[in-house]
């Protein structure tokens, strides 16, 4: 009797734990005997927060982070990397909100200006060639925009004045450093004037109107 007792009381025991285990799992719990490893194949993982290869910027537009990425990408892949991200980089470093859309450097591309001109200035010879062959390209591919010292006036009517102010201030001091004579109001300062800075002097352009 004592034994049949035991054996029938084990039996229900076990019942009920094998009941909790079930219900464990219907309710999305996985019994710690069972652990499995699953592995997710990458098509179906989410996307890195890099970049795609079509263009360098995700969301918003760092001159710091795309001249990092300019120089990372070689020479061959250069002229690509550069046109595919040209919709995004002329909208960022450009005025966009007053005619002729595009055609002058806001705020932010005076500070790429700028960066540029820091980079090149205290470069080894190698990393100067290869800043000169990105300047390059965005000249062929219509990227570096200018802005002459009559052109501010233009500025200072579509821009308020605390930003006027600082856009002035940044364009003294890129314009103080490329021409120390002071005497070169006719060029423009761009990228391409930055990559012109090695010559001892630059000669002042003038327009066909002004001869």
């Amino acid at each position: 009797m004592k034994t049949r007792h035991l054996t029938k009381k084990y039996k229900n025991k076990s019942s009920n734990k094998n009941r909790k285990t079930r219900r464990r799992v219907l309710k999305g719990g996985v019994p710690n005997s069972r652990v499995s490893t699953v592995n997710i194949p990458s098509s179906v993982r989410p996307s890195s927060v890099r970049p795609s290869s079509a263009g360098v910027f995700k969301h918003k537009f760092n001159f710091k982070y795309f001249y990092n990425e300019l120089m990372r990408t070689d020479e061959i892949r250069l002229p690509s990397m550069i046109e595919d991200n040209k919709p995004m980089y002329i909208k960022s470093t450009t005025f966009q909100h007053f005619e002729p859309k595009g055609a002058y450097p806001n705020l932010t591309g005076l500070q790429m200006m700028s960066y540029f001109y820091g980079k090149i200035k205290h470069a080894n010879y190698r990393t100067k060639n290869k800043i000169k062959t990105i300047i390059s390209y965005f000249d062929q591919y219509g990227m570096s925009h200018g802005i002459r010292h009559t052109d501010l006036r233009i500025i200072e009517k579509k821009t308020d004045k605390r930003y006027f102010e600082r856009y002035t201030k940044l364009y003294k001091e890129i314009y103080d450093k490329l021409f120390p004579r002071g005497d070169n109001h006719d060029y423009p300062i761009s990228l391409s004037a930055i990559s012109l800075y090695f010559k001892h002097h630059l000669q002042t352009v003038h327009e066909e109107d002004d001869e």
